[in-house]
């Protein structure tokens, strides 16, 4: 017969199983769903029970599908002998038979797979676990907490891309010291986040106002705080009319109290001008020039001269 000692039946689901295995009694045959053991009846077996009957094991209640993985497996009684001689009594085959069943049996079940519930509370020990054995697939999802990770295990390369997001970022914990050179850009700075308050004294200077950053329509919208006049509401009389305009005044708007540079010099003698008649200049004959003493000392030395008779 096979060397069968154990069979596993995956998301049970049923109330009876055909099994293979070799046996000496039929309450050696075991049965556990869900690592649940179930106890052994000879008939009739109820919720929690089950009966075996040659090659098929009958169940008192139906393993659910999923959740009630059914395992049958041979534990030979070996503590029970399976015949005892006695002095002077005949050796039957069938009793020579049974206790070599019994020690094959109970040989072949120790040396089969250990099963879950054969495995007493803390007897796998670290020591006993061989390298690389635990992998994702073993590891329960949720069961890896900060306790069991040893300071500066998780580095950057066992960081996943994106799984560090805001709110795995304790408050505070973004510093100035965090933040490398320019990698704050504009893209990164919410509207009216950058306020009065955060701007230090004297940090806005004219290199940094881009070129029509200042618009008329940020002035027209009374960024100025309505203390300065445009050029519009200027030429509306905004200053109550009294001061006037370039346009105005080439009109003649100062009452002709006040004279241009042209009209002073056609009106008044202007020394660096030709007005003056000086030291070595011809004299003319006529009523718009002034000489200086310089050039009356030398015309009369020349009219003199002209004379005559008062050569010295």
């Amino acid at each position: 017969m096979a060397v069968q000692t154990t069979e596993e039946f995956k998301n049970g689901g049923a109330t009876s199983y055909s099994i293979t295995i070799e046996y000496l009694k039929a309450s050696d045959i075991k049965v556990r769903i869900g690592g649940a053991l179930q106890t052994y009846v000879a008939s009739s077996p109820s919720s929690g029970e089950y009966t075996v009957s040659g090659t098929t094991v009958t169940l008192g209640a139906t393993a659910t599908a999923g959740t009630g993985n059914v395992h049958i497996y041979r534990q030979t009684d070996v503590d029970t002998a399976a015949a005892v001689f006695a002095a002077g009594s005949s050796i039957k085959a069938a009793d020579l038979n049974a206790i070599h069943d019994m020690a094959r049996m109970g040989v072949a079940e120790a040396r089969s797979q250990t099963i879950t519930a054969d495995v007493r509370d803390d007897q796998i020990t670290t020591a006993k676990i061989a390298a690389d054995n635990i992998t994702n697939a073993l590891i329960a999802d949720d069961q890896i907490d900060s306790e069991h990770l040893v300071d500066g295990s998780v580095d950057t390369q066992h960081i996943a891309n994106e799984n560090i997001t805001t709110a795995k970022i304790a408050t505070g914990n973004v510093t100035e010291a965090k933040i490398a050179d320019l990698n704050v850009t504009t893209g990164k700075i919410a509207d009216s986040a950058v306020t009065t308050n955060k701007i230090a004294n004297l940090n806005i200077t004219t290199g940094k106002i881009a070129d029509g950053a200042i618009t008329d329509a940020k002035i027209a919208g009374g960024s100025l705080d309505n203390r300065y006049y445009t050029e519009t509401e200027l030429d509306a009389g905004q200053l109550d009319n009294r001061y006037y305009t370039e346009t105005e005044l080439n009109a003649g708007q100062l009452d002709n109290r006040y004279y241009t540079e042209t009209e002073s010099d056609a009106r008044y003698f202007n020394i660096s001008t030709g007005d003056t008649i000086k030291d070595g200049d011809t004299f003319p004959d006529n009523d718009t020039t002034i000489a200086t003493t310089a050039a009356i000392n030398d015309r009369i030395i020349d009219l003199v001269e002209e004379v005559g008779g008062f050569v010295q």
